[in-house]
């Protein structure tokens, strides 16, 4: 039918996506395809630095671009990981955030 599920966390920063099997956490939303890339490799550094990636070792290789178009128009939306459950997301955008 076209219509997601979604969660804010707080702050509109994080939002967490129902997506087949699971979740996602969106942690950018762009019109310009370059903004999204650069988002993504920005994510990907970041998990490298907080090692997250040995506990999570999924999470890296699923940070990916997904296009979308809405009433808005075309938008280049960057996504990170898949977890079964919605606590699941949370607890690794927490991880992402900590120190």
């Amino acid at each position: 039918d076209g219509v997601e599920t979604y969660y804010f966390d707080n702050s509109k920063e994080i939002v967490y996506f129902k997506i087949d099997g699971g979740y996602t956490i969106q942690v950018g939303s762009f019109i310009q395809q370059e903004k999204a890339y650069s988002c993504a490799d920005e994510k990907k550094i970041l998990l490298d630095r907080k090692r997250i990636i040995e506990e999570n070792h999924d999470a890296k290789q699923d940070i990916r671009i997904e296009e979308i178009i809405n009433s808005n128009g075309l938008f280049y939306r960057v996504r990170v990981g898949k977890f079964v459950t919605l606590d699941d997301a949370k607890n690794f955008s927490k991880q992402l955030a900590s120190n």
